[in-house]
C-alpha cells in the first residue's frame, strides 16, 4: 500500500461563482438517516428506505476571509433563488455537489480582544453528487 496525500489547500470549494479558499473546516452531512427501523412485538423487524436526498454543507471560514462578504451578498439576492455548491478533493475520490442549495441564515458573529474568530455558513439542498471516498 502506497503513501497517500491529503492536502487541504488543494481542495476545491465553490459556492455560486465564489471560490472559497483558506477555510477552517468543511462538513458534508446527510440531513436524514438513510434507513429507519420498526420492530413488532414478536421481534419481526422492518426497515424502510428514506428517499430524502437533503444534505447539509457546513463551511467554517476565518472571520477575515473575503468569502464571508461574498456569501453574505448571496443571502441578499432574490429570496427564491438557490445557489450551487461543489466540494472536490483532487488528491482523493471525494466529490460533493448540489445545484439547488440554500444558505440557511447568515452566521453568528463573535469578536474577541485576543484572537480572531470564525464564521460558520450552513447550506442545505438535495444532493446531485455525494461520493465519500478516500485518498
Amino acid at each position: 500500500m502506497g503513501l497517500k496525500d491529503y492536502i487541504p489547500g488543494e481542495m476545491v470549494v465553490v459556492v455560486g461563482a465564489i471560490i472559497i479558499d483558506n477555510w477552517v473546516k468543511l462538513t458534508v452531512a446527510k440531513v436524514d438517516e438513510m434507513w429507519s427501523f420498526t420492530s413488532g412485538s414478536g421481534g419481526e423487524a422492518t426497515r424502510t428506505l428514506n428517499g430524502s436526498k437533503l444534505v447539509k454543507y457546513t463551511l467554517e471560514l476565518p472571520q477575515t476571509n473575503e468569502g464571508n462578504l461574498s456569501l453574505y451578498e448571496l443571502t441578499k439576492t432574490d429570496r427564491k433563488a438557490t445557489t450551487n455548491i461543489a466540494i472536490v478533493d483532487p488528491n482523493g475520490a471525494s466529490s460533493y455537489a448540489c445545484s439547488r442549495a440554500t444558505i440557511i441564515k447568515p452566521p453568528d458573529a463573535e469578536f474577541s480582544q485576543t484572537e480572531a474568530g470564525t464564521r460558520t455558513w450552513e447550506l442545505i439542498g438535495p444532493e446531485d453528487i455525494n461520493i465519500t471516498g478516500g485518498n
